[in-house]
């Protein structure tokens, strides 16, 4: 990543996207996954993954935009 953005905005960045990852996933209290954008779950590490991707793939692109 600190190629694609540089070494000066690596850190913002690097907060940025802990920002929108803190977001987007929600544990339960027993520890499993649900969306944190639409309230979806329980996924397991891979399902959860492609909820995001097949789903939500435009609003986290707009969450890094702006």
């Amino acid at each position: 990543m600190e190629k694609i953005v540089g070494s000066t905005n690596y850190i913002y960045m690097r907060r940025r996207i802990n920002e929108i990852v803190s977001r987007i996933i929600d544990y339960n209290d027993k520890g499993l996954i649900r969306c944190g954008l639409c309230g979806r779950g329980t996924f397991t590490r891979r399902g959860f993954y492609l909820h995001i991707i097949r789903v939500h793939r435009e609003d986290i692109i707009e969450m890094l935009r702006r």
